[in-house]
């Protein structure tokens, strides 16, 4: 199952993990991430992708707002719809982080590309499910 959300926060989050792949894709200006490896800036048309178990908080000052879609996949059903080079990627990844990129003038194509991910916990309509998958994994 995949599921995601479209959020304008403002509120610091605690330090937690978890055992998904959580991606964030930025949106704006505000706020950052931080992780036992170091601090990210959240800026626009950046992507950040958390490994399952990894250490993290999100961080806003008293006047920043992030604005981020957050789609989390846990690692069980990424060979359902990954390829198999996409998963060991992923695979590759734990351990070592939080993962950055930068995607400078593709703001308003990353923005349509993860708007086609329905927000929510999952979906039941499976041309819509596939839709989401696939989208999730153009922008990996």
């Amino acid at each position: 199952m995949l599921w995601s959300l479209s959020a304008e926060v403002a509120v610091s989050s605690p330090w937690h993990e978890h055992d998904i792949f959580e991606f964030a894709l930025c949106r704006d200006q505000g706020g950052r991430l931080l992780t036992g490896g170091g601090e990210v800036e959240l800026r626009p048309a950046r992507t950040i992708l958390i490994p399952p178990n990894t250490p993290h908080r999100f961080l806003f000052g008293v006047t920043e707002i992030g604005r981020l879609k957050i789609v989390c996949v846990p690692p069980k059903d990424l060979p359902r719809f990954f390829s198999p080079t996409q998963v060991a990627m992923l695979d590759g990844l734990r351990g070592i982080g939080a993962s950055v990129a930068d995607h400078p003038g593709q703001e308003l194509w990353l923005g349509q590309l993860s708007d086609l991910i329905s927000d929510g916990l999952g979906v039941d309509d499976e041309r819509a499910q596939h839709l989401n998958w696939s989208a999730a994994g153009l922008l990996l």
